[in-house]
């Protein structure tokens, strides 16, 4: 599966034009993340790997390292792009079917009403 990584990467970076950060997040969490994880269940080629494996990882890291649904979501994404490169480009016949995570809340704050900076500012420039 390491090859088939390093050719992704480099499919990243050459036909994709990514940028190095974003080929580094990849690495991140497929290579450092996903395939050890894979490994320690006794999972060496990606015709092993299963729906049930991703789920296991998925519920790893938001358990284990505590990696918030927004980290996992990125994780997911960058995993479905690696099986579908393989597919596509390797010769994989299957892909586990990963299913989305449900969708994160926004982390903006309501913004206040139009009346009420109009009120904050009138208090502030009659303190002036």
């Amino acid at each position: 599966m390491r090859k088939g990584l390093n050719r992704f990467l480099h499919y990243l970076e050459v036909e994709k034009g990514y940028s190095q950060g974003t080929i580094e997040a990849y690495q991140l969490d497929v290579g450092k993340g996903l395939i050890p994880f894979l490994r320690q269940r006794s999972k060496f080629c990606a015709e092993e790997i299963t729906k049930d494996d991703i789920r296991a990882y998925l519920d790893y890291v938001a358990v284990e390292r505590g990696n918030s649904a927004i980290t996992r979501a990125r994780k997911l994404a960058a995993i479905k792009s690696f099986f579908n490169y393989l597919v596509e480009n390797e010769g994989l016949e299957v892909t586990p079917r990963l299913d989305k995570e449900p969708r994160t809340r926004s982390k903006l704050k309501p913004s206040i009403g139009w009346s009420l900076t109009e009120l904050i500012c009138s208090m502030i420039i009659i303190k002036l």
